[in-house]
């Protein structure tokens, strides 16, 4: 830049090399550091921030850590923000340990973390399924005076849920109300879902008439949960219940609450409800997925409305969807099953047409239709 007659300060060098290090190319930056420092243009703080977040960006993680023992001896120390860009990079690549020891290294040089801070560390263990470590950073949170927010409560719920512990969740939300903290809806909808995956329904429904009492409104994640819990009890009348609720707060249903009502009807041996609930879908304009279609095509085939399933597949194919490997063996299973072997290798010859390979399952069920032919 010098050499272009251009005069240059740490201002104009720091903007620079923010837009490089946004631009991914770190080396052009390092670049231009280097030549700051050939100058004898001081970088500021301003000028290591850039530097330190693009460098995490990039995961090279120790030219960070030579950028924070240089501030040092500079007189000038990393701040909050350093750190949790770096615990931030090592948290992306799941590297507990390297977070863990950067904490305790904030601890040190006296850097006070933040919620943020926290959160970051608190994620990590709760992907990795290590529960008590998250705890116990929550725990180290009161240590330090920082006030957990409710996006690291819910972050603790999920992971107890993903863990199959709803107790664990349940504890943590009693702790929540405690500290005082106001749970928003999406912490609500992580504890129902859960409850209602562990088949605790009634204890998720206790749940949702609190989420009410506070103003908050269900949405469609809400009712998906109950709706879906129910029908795979096969309690239809209780999973239609939540339906009408949803309907009645004008929330409209997709494709994944009919593809939850269609085999919850299944599940009760209902065909005729489930095929009206799918003739209901078309009337709304939504089409359940390639997973409703075949959810509704395999409960019929086994309850012998083979019309009844060839019409689905027709509306599947209508619609744009292409049929996977399951549905079209179900065909030709049944069709083979039926003896209309014409019809069976006609459903063989348009799934590899489509790009659907046939499994071991698709040829023995026409092996087996060959023999009582």
């Amino acid at each position: 830049m010098e050499r272009n007659g251009l005069k240059a300060n740490h201002v104009t060098y720091t903007a620079l090399i923010n837009g490089f290090m946004k631009q991914g190319n770190v080396e052009q930056a390092l670049a231009l550091k280097d030549e700051m420092a050939s100058y004898g243009i001081k970088l500021n703080f301003i000028t290591y921030s850039a530097l330190v977040s693009g460098l995490c960006r990039a995961s090279d993680f120790d030219k960070v850590k030579c950028l924070f023992d240089e501030m040092s001896q500079l007189g000038m120390a990393p701040n909050v923000q350093m750190y949790n860009n770096l615990i931030d990079g090592y948290c992306r690549q799941s590297n507990r340990d390297k977070a863990y020891e950067l904490l305790a290294e904030m601890k040190q040089r006296k850097v006070l973390p933040t919620a943020y801070t926290f959160s970051l560390m608190i994620n990590i263990f709760c992907q990795r399924g290590e529960l008590h470590h998250a705890n116990s950073i929550l725990q180290e949170m009161a240590f330090w005076g920082v006030k957990p927010n409710v996006v690291i409560y819910t972050t603790l719920i999920k992971g107890f849920i993903q863990g199959d512990k709803p107790e664990g969740a349940v504890n943590i939300f009693e702790e929540m109300k405690d500290s005082e903290v106001s749970p928003d809806v999406f912490f609500y909808n992580s504890l129902i879902h859960g409850l209602c995956k562990a088949k605790q329904t009634e204890r998720a429904a206790a749940y949702l008439d609190g989420m009410k009492a506070r103003g908050l409104k269900p949405d469609l994640f809400t009712y998906s949960a109950f709706i879906d819990a129910y029908g795979k009890e096969g309690k239809m009348k209780v999973a239609c219940k939540y339906f009408s609720e949803m309907s009645s707060y004008g929330i409209a249903a997709n494709d994944v609450i009919y593809t939850s009502l269609i085999d919850g009807y299944l599940n009760e041996g209902n065909v005729l409800e489930a095929l009206t609930t799918f003739k209901l879908t078309l009337d709304q304009g939504v089409l359940p997925g390639l997973q409703g279609c075949s959810v509704l095509i395999n409960g019929l085939l086994k309850n012998g409305k083979l019309q009844d399933a060839l019409w689905v597949f027709s509306e599947l194919k209508y619609h744009g969807l292409v049929a996977d490997v399951y549905i079209y063996t179900s065909l030709i299973s049944s069709t083979c099953k039926q003896g209309d072997m014409a019809l069976a290798f006609l459903f063989l010859d348009e799934m590899c047409r489509n790009g659907v390979e046939p499994t071991v399952v698709t040829y023995n069920a026409l092996i087996n239709g060959l023999q009582f032919c």
